[in-house]
Order: C-alpha cells, then structure tokens, then sequence
C-alpha cells in the first residue's frame, strides 16, 4: 500500500502530536493491524482526556476508537507525576488494550521523569530507570482496578505507547505479563535482568530511522540495554524490520541527515534536526499506512 501521509517535520507534529485528525475509519480501516492500532493509539493518547472541566477530548479519543471497532474507553490520569494512559476492549473479544501517554514538552513532571535516569530494583527482578518506575508506580494502581472488572480472558493483553509512554508500557508489559508489547520511539528502560522477565512477550519494538530518544540512555554492560531487536523504519517510511544491516542502517540514516538538511530544515516551522523530527508519533504512523 502507498504511504498516504507525508512525512511531518513540523514542531506541531513532535510536540502537539494529538492536534491533527485521527486515521482511523480512513487509513486503517479495522483493528485487524494490531501493531498499526497501536501506532495511532499511542499518538491519540496525547488527547488530554483529563481534564475534569472539558470532556470533549475524551469523547473524541472514543469516537476515533469507535471507528476500528474498540469500546469499553476507561481513562486514568495521576496529576502529581502527569502520568496519562488510557484502556479499551479490542473487537470480536480479541482483548485488551492498554495504551499510555508519552512525554509532553509543556509538563515539568515529564521531563523530570525522563532526566531520572539512574536504575533502581525493579519488584520482580533487575532494575529499571527510576523516572520511568515512579511514573508507572503512580497510575498502576488506577488500571488494575480497572483491568479486575474487565478480564482479558481469552484474548490479549497489549500494551503500547510512544517515548515516555512506551517505557511505561514496557513496564506494564513485565508487571502484568502482557501478551504483546508494542512501542514506538522507545528509550532505554532496564538492564539485562530486567529484560529477561520478558521471554514470553511478544515484543515490538519500532525504531523510525534517526530517532534520537530511541539511543538513549546509553547502551553500556551493566546497564541500560534494548528491550528487543528493532523494527527498523527506513528513512522512506517503510518497515524493513529486522531484515537490514547495521551497515545498511547507517547509511540511510546518514543520507537522511543529509537530505533532511537540504529539504526540510529551513522550513519554518519545523524542526533543525532529523533526529528530531523522527521521534514525532505521525512519522511513525505513517510507516503502517
């Protein structure tokens, strides 16, 4: 299938993310592509549904939902730490979907979360970046009680999320032994131990081409490490997986580099770097359309 949207350098698509229409009931018309319900789930989660005194974003976050089938919208909101996620029943009893928000530039308590990265022990084993647990440690709670009302049964559990919130889901994976983690612009999240409590997932893991959060922080023995090979998404917009070379890797990111200076830097509006510009939710989206 052609890629129907163009890719976005734009300021507005990294940092308002949720401002532009959904794709659902247009491009993706049902929820058969999990990985890509994902994709755009993990940018609508950028909706502020939290707000006690406007429900008209949540009611828009449910009808995008409606339009791929997914009902049962339940939203959770911890104002101290600005920690978002929302949960959602998938069509035909396929299961659960758990999706969480990711870094707004505009909130503190985000940033702090993201600067807090030294490993602390994680409950079950390993240790994890200290932001990303206290973050988690203060929505968990809110989703369990949801989650004991409404049983997976024999569907999945699948939890996504894009930058922040896909180190959350990655944590909610381990904690709740998800069926499938699919993260989009994902950092570093645990060491080796932790990663081991995650064999029987079945893990996801989207890289779009220069994306800069997805090498941080740094890979070093000991510490922090990749949840799961990437899944590359070229510098065209198009999956490749894990098919390519870290040779072939490098160098279309280094023709990315090049052309995005050329094209797309010097536009007003957009942001300097490739690197940048990548990390934006419909940049990712776009690669399953």
């Amino acid at each position: 299938m052609s890629i129907s949207i163009s890719y976005d350098g734009s300021r507005a698509a990294l940092f308002h993310p949720a401002g532009r229409p959904t794709v659902f009931g247009r491009d993706i018309p049902d929820a058969g592509r999990i990985a890509a319900v994902c994709a755009e789930s993990s940018r609508l989660a950028y909706l502020r549904f939290e707000d006690p005194g406007d429900s008209s974003l949540k009611i828009l976050l449910g009808d995008a939902l409606a339009k791929v089938g997914i009902s049962s919208l339940a939203c959770f909101s911890d104002d101290s730490s600005s920690t978002e996620a929302f949960a959602a029943v998938l069509p035909k009893s396929a299961g659960t979907l758990i999706a969480f928000r990711g870094t707004e530039p505009d909130e503190a308590a985000d940033i702090a979360i993201d600067l807090g990265a030294v490993l602390e022990p994680w409950g079950q084993g390993g240790r994890v970046h200290a932001g990303f647990a206290h973050s988690f440690s203060r929505i968990r709670a809110q989703i369990e009680r949801w989650m004991s009302g409404h049983p997976v049964g024999d569907g999945a559990l699948v939890v996504t999320g894009h930058s922040l919130g896909a180190a959350l889901a990655t944590l909610a994976a381990a904690a709740w032994r998800a069926d499938r983690l699919v993260t989009f612009g994902s950092p570093r999240v645990g060491d080796q131990d932790f990663v081991a409590l995650l064999p029987s997932v079945a893990i996801e893991r989207y890289v779009n081409c220069c994306d800069i959060v997805t090498r941080v922080p740094p890979k070093l023995p000991g510490l922090f490490v990749d949840t799961a090979p990437a899944f590359y998404i070229s510098s065209a917009g198009r999956i490749v997986g894990t098919s390519w070379s870290e040779q072939q890797i490098d160098t279309d990111r280094s023709s990315a580099r090049e052309r995005y200076l050329l094209e797309q830097a010097w536009v007003r509006g957009n942001v300097v770097v490739r690197d940048l510009a990548d990390h934006a939710p419909i940049n990712y989206v776009r690669a399953f359309i």
